[in-house]
């Protein structure tokens, strides 16, 4: 699978997943609404918890396959696994971006070169 491909399917589970943490939101604040003052303080502690498991799990995603990504490109594995634990999707970004212009640039090179 190409790089470009493999990019794509996971920016669409990483939205999946922050769509159902931050898409529930809304809800949840029409609950609170709803239901006046007699949410618990719990309830809003469990909710900012969720939402901080749901982060986490998406950087730890994201440093998962950076590690592998970077082994496979024989590039340095550790700081692109915690780039993308600190940095998250942005890292990936960063990352894909980076393969995509050395694939178009030795393209070029080879294309220019007799």
């Amino acid at each position: 699978m190409e790089n470009s491909n493999k990019f794509i399917w996971l920016l669409i589970a990483l939205a999946a997943l922050s769509t159902i943490a931050l898409g529930s939101e809304p809800l949840y604040y029409y609950l609170v609404e709803t239901a006046g003052s007699t949410v618990p303080k719990t309830t809003q502690a469990a909710w900012k918890m969720w939402q901080v498991a749901v982060g986490s799990v998406s950087n730890v995603a994201c440093a998962l396959w950076l590690w592998y990504e970077a082994r496979r490109a024989n590039l340095s594995v550790a700081m692109w696994a915690l780039f993308g634990l600190v940095f998250g999707l942005f890292a990936v970004l960063i990352f894909y971006m980076k393969a995509i212009y050395e694939q178009l640039h030795n393209k070029a090179n080879q294309e220019g070169t007799p």
